[in-house]
């Protein structure tokens, strides 16, 4: 009797033992579509027309798994393009966390993304002043200008304005530290350094009843909370007569993105 069986989503009947008609093409059917829909070690095109399950007792297990797409990785066991991401599902279950190159929202860059937030290649800037002295900061909060970049990993901090600007897609915690070589130039004041990001001035550092001739080295630090765009400066003011920011390696800056 015989028996029909599917082979590419198509029924080929096979003869049995006790057929005596046409079974040839019958089985030649069926070997044609064999060859056509199954594995070969040789390589290939093999489409499927739906998800593949392999059941819940074993995997796959290969040497490396490619994206269709052109021009992916040539080593590692997961090897895509530089347009491709992976994602994950959040924890509300209402949108999915993307993660690669370029994570499938920005422009790819070489840098590593999740969910639209860099996580490699954190920024890093140092500067200090080395020309002459930023003179007459008076009463209202100037920003101190370090005129010499000692490191900026990111091309971030403007060393003619002062403004280190968080980069693209470099959102994140940044560790700010500002260290100020002054001389009180006029009257008696007081002094203050303060680190202004986000808008916000994150902290500040006073010295009281500083005359006129005294050199101090003032410092201040802050853990702030920054998205790309926003700004970090460190600002210098007296509250009477004018003080001067000095030439000096302790006249420095140093910004840091922690996460």
């Amino acid at each position: 009797m015989a028996v029909p069986i599917t082979v590419g989503g198509q029924i080929v009947v096979l003869p049995s033992q006790s057929d005596k008609f046409a079974w040839g093409t019958a089985v030649t059917s069926a070997l044609v579509l064999l060859a056509a829909n199954t594995l070969q070690t040789t390589g290939g095109l093999q489409s499927l027309t739906a998800e593949l399950d392999l059941g819940s007792a074993f995997g796959l297990k290969a040497l490396y798994f490619k994206s269709r797409t052109a021009n992916v990785a040539s080593t590692g066991i997961l090897r895509m393009a530089n347009a491709d991401f992976g994602a994950f599902r959040n924890q509300a279950n209402n949108a999915d966390l993307k993660w690669g190159p370029g994570d499938g929202v920005s422009t790819p860059v070489d840098q590593f993304q999740f969910n639209g937030t860099q996580v490699t290649g954190n920024p890093f800037a140092t500067a200090h002043r080395i020309t002459s002295a930023q003179s007459g900061i008076g009463a209202s909060p100037t920003t101190v200008i370090f005129n010499n970049t000692d490191l900026d990993t990111d091309g971030a901090y403007n060393n003619s304005s002062g403004v280190f600007t968080v980069p693209t897609n470099k959102s994140g915690v940044y560790a700010v530290a500002a260290s100020v070589n002054t001389t009180q130039s006029t009257s008696t004041g007081n002094q203050s350094l303060q680190i202004v990001g986000n808008s916000i001035v994150a902290t500040a550092n006073s010295n009281f009843g500083v005359t006129a001739g005294t050199s101090l080295n003032l410092t201040c630090s802050a853990v702030i909370n920054l998205a790309a765009g926003q700004t970090i400066v460190a600002q210098l003011s007296t509250t009477a007569g004018t003080v001067s920011a000095n030439v000096s390696t302790g006249t420095s800056l140093s910004v840091k993105r922690l996460v």
